[in-house]
């Protein structure tokens, strides 16, 4: 709480806070200003798990792996 994150740099993500998995909880009152990374400037991670949402079918579509499917699909990305 009540942190400065000032100019802070990474290769790839994170700039200022990089977690993994699970994000951080209590971030509260602090500042972030001018810090970069490809992913998540100040606070990121990769993403962890993709999951397909909005299909019409009770929201679940089974597929093998490599299965080719001609249903429009809506994917979300979770950290």
């Amino acid at each position: 709480m009540n942190n400065n994150f000032y100019e802070n740099t990474a290769l790839y993500s994170g700039g200022a806070i990089y977690y993994d998995l699970y994000s951080p909880k209590n971030i509260f009152n602090n500042t972030f200003s001018n810090n970069s990374a490809n992913y998540g400037p100040s606070i990121g991670s990769y993403a962890f798990k993709l999951k397909i949402i909005g299909n019409t079918d009770n929201n679940v579509l089974q597929l093998n792996s490599g299965e080719i499917t001609n249903e429009v699909l809506g994917i979300g990305i979770y950290d």
